[in-house]
């Protein structure tokens, strides 16, 4: 009935919406189910007066209350597989915060205290497989709606040990971070963009105002790491390569700028650390469309940066960088194309010929055409 507008309708003309509401605050997940399945559709009703639910029905404080006794069943290992109205309430008042916020966003506040059992639950809950189905993709985009990082810095205490506790403030983060690993290699790459896209818009939203360890932890996890380097970056397996790879499929959109846009906050939103951290050629794209300007200086500072974190462990041996590909210049093989045909190679050579082109076009590089400066020095046969 509820997915027909006039009866939507008719629920807020003979109030039955504010009494859903009230029939919330009872301790019985049958009521959490009706309840808030019902205030759910009604959002999609212009005419529904969401604050004063929040203000005569304490509505952000009923939500909170719930989710406290779905966090507090969940710690007790009270939650009974044989009665599914528990897992379906939960859901249901994970679904109906989204909503909330997007017809009402001063609603946002109010629901700051719902970010405490959120954290546990997510925590604790078990992780499906795959992984982003609910309650774990609910979850997540219950905590990335509500309002985490209003500044750089999370005045709130409660909200700030909830997400960063002080006995081990990274382990919301890591909790995301492996999520995200398994989510990424478990769905087709055409599902990647409506999937992935709210995980890491949450690993963006919490980067802002996390505490250095967290911010640290983050960049080692997403960042190339030296051990990458063997190789030209986005070629091995790890998490960073897929999601450099991902920067560039043509059926991810939107999951692709929020990807460049987490590499670059990793890198301190410096073009120079970017090109450092993900090589030039992943770095370009995403820079140019931005209007940033890459100082020429990039190029050579890449190579004696990653030149003394590049060293290898215990031997104090420096090893350059190619800034284009991020590969160790002492891992790369010329030779190592065995692959390819002669004809296949100067198609490829000539692609990149070109894309180099149209890069300099546009003012952002002002070097020397690598494929020019090969074809100079020998590299390519006449």
């Amino acid at each position: 009935m509820l997915l027909n507008e006039g009866t939507r309708q008719i629920l807020l003309d003979l109030k039955y919406v504010e009494k859903a509401a009230e029939r919330m605050k009872n301790d019985d997940r049958d009521d959490e189910f009706l309840g808030t399945r019902i205030l759910f559709f009604t959002t999609y009703t212009g005419k529904l007066d969401i604050a004063a639910l929040l203000e005569k029905n304490d509505l952000a404080a009923t939500i909170t209350k719930n989710l406290e006794r779905h966090a507090k069943r969940l710690s007790s290992k009270s939650v009974s597989t044989s009665n599914p109205i528990t897992e379906m309430s939960l859901q249901e008042t994970l679904k109906l915060i989204p909503n909330i916020i997007y017809h009402h966003p001063a609603s946002a506040s109010p629901l700051d205290t719902a970010i405490t059992p959120i954290v546990y639950i997510l925590m604790n809950h078990t992780v499906p497989s795959p992984p982003l189905q609910p309650p774990t993709n609910l979850l997540i985009n219950a905590l990335m709606n509500l309002n985490l990082s209003p500044t750089s810095q999370i005045e709130d205490s409660s909200i700030r040990d909830s997400l960063f506790p002080d006995d081990n403030p990274t382990q919301l983060t890591t909790r995301l971070v492996g999520v995200l690993d398994a989510a990424s290699t478990a769905y087709p790459e055409r599902d990647l963009d409506t999937t992935l896209s709210p995980l890491i818009a949450l690993c963006r939203k919490l980067y802002i105002p996390a505490p250095p360890t967290v911010r640290q932890s983050l960049q080692s996890q997403l960042l190339p790491s030296t051990s990458s380097r063997c190789q030209p970056l986005g070629t091995d397996a790890t998490l960073p390569s897929r999601l450099l790879r991902l920067t560039l499929s043509p059926l991810t959109p939107m999951l692709r700028e929020n990807i460049a846009s987490l590499l670059y906050e990793l890198s301190d939103e410096d073009p120079e650390k970017l090109v450092a951290n993900i090589g030039y050629g992943y770095a370009a794209g995403f820079l140019s469309t931005r209007g940033i300007e890459v100082p020429v200086s990039a190029m050579a500072t890449t190579a004696s940066t990653e030149a003394e974190e590049g060293a290898d462990a215990g031997s104090g041996v420096r090893v350059d960088i190619n800034p284009v590909t991020g590969q160790r210049r002492d891992k790369e093989d010329v030779d190592d194309l065995p692959e390819m045909t002669e004809e296949e190679k100067e198609r490829e050579a000539e692609r990149l010929f070109v894309l180099f082109e149209r890069l300099r076009a546009t003012g952002v590089v002002d070097v020397e055409n690598p494929v020019t400066k090969a074809m100079r020095e020998g590299q390519f046969d006449n």
